[in-house]
């Protein structure tokens, strides 16, 4: 800049006399450091961690550097891993974060320091705060573990054996002493035998517990892990006793003759109440959950082809497909094409009833037999329709559920079925299309109908090749490409066109929705730029007259935006995955 003066002298040391000239102005930001601790250290689980922070955020057009340097308690090198010994903020940024690698060593030690100072910055940085203090923590006597339980269960069988969930143990040295008491077992990371005797276990080990519940009604049989210093319980209690009216008309405890009461023997075997054998109502079809003892069950069903009675349209009820879903949850398979005609066209059940009727079939009693614990079938359930297991807040909740009779466990076959979102929707819809298709086949056979479910994920190809599987190209029926027209165009479909797409085209269902997006239709109605919130807003609009819900919406937004899916694959995927009055709707249209 201009400056008159009698003299100056500029930031480059240059002087200049009376009069005017031109000066250097140093306009650089004066930049402020400091260091602060993230985080402490424990030994064997959690490093130590500092942060070195700029003010204001470096815009300098270069990094910030310094040095860095350490002292305290703790030995650099062998208390944590020899650490960095500069820093550097680059630009555009406010931060550098310092990590130091704790080590583990057999020695008990005191809680030690780590004191971490900062020096030398770059030119035109301050250092305002230049230290900071760590501490590490010992683990070599730690044995108090973080908190963790076991889910009590009662009303349960005579003489089974019932196991806990699988717990993570966390907080504790390796080596922390574990024992139970008599009774009872234990059993770390799945591996080797159930055991009774004292041992150990390591940090992030996984632990469950058994026990044979009692041999006596209304008996609370326990068993207690301890690990380090704390114990926790494993309760199991069993059913209350049946009371059977006495035989004859004889009386106990009172005058002879009516209203008597009955006392309960003093000695119960532990076998189950004979079932009381009650009149049948006159109108049976108005309760539809009772079966009639002539009523044939999936296991010798009628002997016909489901595909020989049944068009292709009425094969796309909604209810086929919530039975086809059932199937796959509850057996892990694709249903059988005659299993599947009874249980939709002559069980005169709704989706309720047929889940209940489910658990009375050999099939089931077989793979859940008496004494199945709540835990695996739980587990099993997920396995089978997600191919994971529960998260651990969702198993608790289920599992305590369960345990207290607040739901039956065909009721949480269904309320895990509706609620699958996310991934779990895409595997679902996917599982649900290949186990409609393998009952168009006509099959009858178990065993195919368990291989062909084996490797179905969330992805579309894993659908594909199970489809190929059973015989490659599936034609596409009149209701899938009908519902198609309405999803992409909002329109029913025009004659001509329906009859090329479903007999002339020589694609299956995804080949159909992939070419409709190279139709000028298509291209005018979603024009490029056409964004995926407004696509997703205007398929749930022209499918269910609706909008999609917030989470629905956003998780949708976040699957095409990411290309986790495409257009095309999304259609199908909310069409597949109708339920209650979308699908309804869906069906009426």
């Amino acid at each position: 800049m201009t400056v008159e003066a009698n003299s100056y002298t500029d930031v480059a040391g240059n002087t200049g006399a009376t009069g005017s000239d031109t000066v250097l102005i140093d306009t650089r930001l004066n930049y402020s450091l400091s260091i602060a601790k993230t985080s402490d250290g424990k030994e064997d689980i959690t490093n130590t961690v500092f942060t070195v922070t700029v003010t204001p955020q470096n815009s300098s057009g270069s990094a910030i550097t310094g040095n860095i340097a350490y002292t305290g308690t703790a030995t650099n090198g062998t208390d944590y891993a020899t650490g960095v010994t500069t820093f550097s903020i680059p630009n555009g940024s406010a931060t550098d974060t310092i990590t130091l690698l704790t080590t583990t060593d057999t020695l008990v030690e005191e809680t030690e320091t780590v004191i971490a100072t900062i020096s030398n910055a770059s030119e035109g940085s301050t250092i305002d705060r230049a230290s900071a203090t760590a501490n590490i923590t010992d683990n070599d006597d730690d044995t108090t573990p973080d908190s963790f339980f076991f889910t009590s269960l009662s009303g349960e069988y005579l003489q089974t054996t019932y196991t806990t969930r699988e717990v993570t143990i966390t907080g504790i040295s390796n080596g922390t002493p574990i024992s139970i008491s008599a009774g009872g077992e234990y059993n770390i990371n799945g591996q080797g035998d159930w055991v009774s005797e004292s041992g150990t276990i390591n940090n992030n080990d996984n632990v469950k517990v058994r026990l044979t519940s009692s041999s006596s009604y209304s008996t609370t049989s326990t068993a207690n892990l301890t690990i380090g210093t704390v114990t926790k319980s494993f309760n199991v209690t069993t059913k209350t006793a049946p009371v059977t009216e006495p035989s004859g008309g004889g009386s106990t405890g009172g005058s002879s003759g009516g209203g008597s009461t009955y006392t309960p023997p003093t000695s119960v075997e532990p076998t189950e109440p004979e079932e009381e054998v009650e009149e049948k109502p006159t109108e049976i079809e108005t309760k539809p959950i009772e079966i009639t003892p002539t009523t044939p069950i999936v296991e010798e069903p009628i002997v016909r082809s489901c595909t020989s009675t049944l068009s292709t349209t009425e094969l796309d009820k909604p209810i086929y497909g919530e039975v086809t879903t059932l199937y796959i949850a509850t057996f892990g398979r694709a249903p059988d094409s005659n299993g599947l005609c009874y249980w939709v066209n002559e069980s005169g059940l709704d989706i309720n009833g047929i889940a209940k009727s489910f658990f009375d079939q050999e099939e089931t009693q077989q793979k859940y037999p008496e004494g199945y614990d709540d835990y695996d079938f739980i587990v099993s359930v997920y396995q089978q329709l997600f191919r994971r297991d529960p998260d651990q807040a969702g198993g608790d909740y289920w599992l305590a559920e369960l345990a207290r009779g607040a739901i039956e466990r065909s009721e949480f076959i269904l309320a895990i079925m509706n609620g699958a979102t996310g991934d779990d929707a895409l595997m679902l819809a996917n599982q649900t299309t290949v186990g409609s298709k393998f009952v168009e086949t006509g099959s009858n056979d178990i065993g195919q109908a368990q291989e062909v479910m084996q490797n179905i994920t969330s992805d579309a190809s894993s659908m594909d090749s199970a489809l190929e599987s059973m015989g490659g190209f599936v034609q596409p029926s009149i209701s899938e490409v009908s519902k198609l027209y309405k999803a992409t165009f909002n329109r029913d479909p025009d004659e001509e066109g329906l009859e090329y797409w479903v007999n002339q085209s020589g694609l299956d269902i995804n080949g159909i929705a992939k070419s409709f997006f190279d139709q000028e239709e298509t291209q005018d109605r979603y024009p490029e730029g056409y964004s995926n919130h407004d696509f997703i807003v205007s398929i749930y609009n022209n499918l269910f007259n609706r909008e999609p819900d917030e989470a629905g919406l956003e998780y949708w937004e976040g699957e095409l935006s990411s290309y986790t899916i495409d257009r095309s694959l999304f259609i199908l995927t909310v069409i597949n995955g109708a339920t209650g009055e979308d699908a309804l709707l869906l069906e009426e249209e």
